[in-house]
């Protein structure tokens, strides 16, 4: 991904925001700039520059009707010049989606920038650490390009192999989710406590891990839309009726690359699969979200690896929805075989 604002040196849109109130910058009384003088010096407005399809889309968006009010490009300016364009435009285009979004959509765009952001840095402090270590491939499962800044990068997908003098995939992801520990948005927790006590969720995220984790794997935004989803179209079925539509909605948002970091390399690497693999049936990536979320990103991949090993090796004789579930059972319960 290009640094922030690489892409809008040459077409971009210069805003001056004041830092306060995130409007246009105006010069102040001279009551006004005694008072700051004398507390301190006053903030200079911040100037950022941003596209012309993000400024375009802001304007669209006030534009639609929908909003329950504008969407100031004063006020969430600097928030979208420190992404790229593609993910400034990402955030805008999720506005509408969601009802949050709808009612308040500054909040929305701050916290959705920010979490893009928090998400991306995580995940290059991730691959710095796996390149140093030395051990990148056994970690995510994929032979990436050592020199290749690209976190997504899945242009040397690891086929398998020799494996003779390779550590078990399985005993090591048992491993690894020994210290994991799935972690639910507070926004999201908030939001799922909110709508049981409407009456509109039965489900309840913190004895329902598997519900926890999906929630998870999806990150704050993507979370709330399907919370919400949830509610309007089933709040009044059964709690298993409940868990399953919030796994295939789920599912549905991985598929379309949505969600955290580790949506995206899940996404990635099932399509992937089911394309080249050459499965009687499919993976489904519901279900699979569902059972890998639990055991964590790095166990997970682990997990994904083996399969496509038995893949190369001509000994996958099961559905591998399955196979996945079956697995990532063992390795969360501690019951890998040395041999499965």
């Amino acid at each position: 991904m290009a640094p922030p604002n690489e892409g809008c040196k040459a077409s971009g849109v210069q805003r001056t925001i004041g830092k306060a109130d995130g409007n246009a910058a105006v010069k102040p009384s001279a009551k006004a700039a005694a008072g700051k003088a004398a507390a301190g010096k006053a903030k200079a407005p911040v100037k950022v520059k941003l596209t012309k399809r993000v400024v375009d889309k802001v304007a669209a968006l006030n534009a639609d009707g929908r909003l329950s009010q504008e969407l100031r490009l004063g006020a969430v300016g600097v928030r979208l010049a420190e992404l790229s364009e593609a993910d400034a435009l990402e955030v805008l285009d999720a506005v509408l989606d969601d009802p949050s979004g709808r009612d308040d959509p500054i909040t929305f765009v701050r916290i959705g920038c920010k979490a893009l952001q928090d998400e991306k840095k995580i995940a290059t402090e991730r691959e710095a650490q796996a390149i140093e270590a030395g051990h990148m491939d056994d970690n995510i499962g994929c032979a990436m390009d050592r020199n290749s800044n690209d976190p997504f990068n899945d242009s040397h997908f690891d086929m398998g192999g020799d494996a003779l003098n390779e550590p078990d995939e399985l005993e090591e992801a048992q491993v690894l989710v020994k210290d994991f520990r799935v972690s639910v948005p507070e926004e999201v927790e908030a939001r799922a406590a909110d709508l049981r006590k409407h009456g509109k969720l039965k489900v309840q995220l913190e004895s329902d891990a598997k519900c926890s984790a999906v929630l998870s794997i999806l990150g704050e935004l993507p979370a709330l839309e399907v919370l919400n989803e949830a509610a309007e179209a089933c709040g009044d079925k059964s709690v298993g009726e409940q868990v399953d539509f919030i796994t295939d909605m789920a599912g549905s948002v991985v598929e379309s690359m949505r969600g955290t970091i580790f949506a995206t390399r899940l996404s990635r690497r099932v399509r992937y699969m089911n394309a080249c693999l050459g499965f009687a049936a499919p993976l489904h990536m519901g279900r699979v979200v569902e059972a890998l979320g639990v055991i964590g990103e790095d166990a997970a991949l682990l997990v994904l690896k083996r399969l496509v090993r038995h893949v190369a090796d001509d000994t996958l004789r099961e559905d591998p929805t399955e196979w996945v579930v079956e697995h990532a059972r063992m390795v969360r319960f501690g019951d890998v075989n040395a041999n499965p």
